[in-house]
């Protein structure tokens, strides 16, 4: 089974043994009726599940799949990153010769992975500078000289 996450934020997990943080990613999930019943199903064993106000199950992972991604419940009820798009590319590039369009190829591929893993940020609309008028200065009068 299979479902679609959708980036909702990053926070800084708990503090393991070592005292150390992890970024943690924070995703909703949508998907079959069947597919969020089994998620829901695994996350409630672990001791573990929340929805948004929406009643869609939330994803919090140590892993990015980027703006929007999918994840899979394995037959042995694992949930895993759906990293199939990627393999598949990256088999194409495999299957090609050495050249300047493998490496084209590669670099369109780089960018769109990309494009998919980086949030943008929010988009601060600051209001225009605004410069005051001089104070009147007078010119001194030299014509009388």
């Amino acid at each position: 089974m299979r479902l679609q996450a959708q980036f909702v934020k990053t926070y800084t997990g708990k503090e393991n043994e070592k005292k150390e943080r992890t970024t943690m990613f924070l995703y909703y999930l949508t998907g079959t009726p069947e597919a969020k019943a089994s998620y829901k199903a695994i996350k409630e064993k672990e001791g573990f599940y929340q929805e948004d106000e929406k009643g869609n199950p939330l994803w919090h992972t140590s892993r990015t799949v980027g703006k929007i991604g999918f994840i899979v419940i394995t037959d042995d009820n694992k949930i895993v990153i759906d990293n199939d798009n990627i393999r598949i590319m990256n088999n194409q590039l495999e299957q090609m010769p050495d050249g300047i369009l493998k490496t084209a190829m590669a670099q369109e591929i780089a960018k769109s992975i990309m494009a998919n893993m980086i949030v943008p940020m929010p988009t601060v609309q600051a209001p225009a500078p605004t410069v005051e008028s001089a104070p009147e200065v007078k010119q001194p009068d030299l014509s009388a000289e």
